[in-house]
């Protein structure tokens, strides 16, 4: 069973056991509550965390931001990138939250919290 079957299998149903945390949903900047989404970036190859597929993004970070998506009574947008466009996205505003798998350095401290 590869990565993607096993995967597919968990697809349906684990997102029915999350519900909206009220109190933590309030507390969502208002841009993003008022677009009703938040937009999730990671890179697009640390299998099992998260790999690119002909369907989009998937593996464990996927699900984890559908569950936190969920948890803030918000719709998720998962967007895959290269590693040197994950900083300049956040930067830019083009992505609200990263889960994905780099290490802190210097220079990502400087410009991330």
């Amino acid at each position: 069973m590869g990565l993607n079957s096993a995967h597919a299998a968990n697809d349906e149903g684990f997102l029915d056991k999350v519900q909206t945390q009220a109190a933590i949903a309030a507390q969502v900047p208002a841009a993003i509550r008022d677009k009703g989404s938040i937009t999730i970036v990671m890179t697009t190859y640390s299998p099992p965390g998260h790999f690119t597929t002909s369907h989009g993004m998937d593996g464990l970070d996927k699900d984890v931001g559908l569950a936190l998506a969920k948890a803030l009574g918000l719709k998720a947008e998962i967007v895959g990138v290269p590693l040197d466009q994950v900083v300049p996205g956040i930067q830019a505003h083009r992505y609200d939250v990263v889960i994905s798998q780099f290490k802190p350095t210097p220079e990502r401290s400087k410009v991330l919290d």
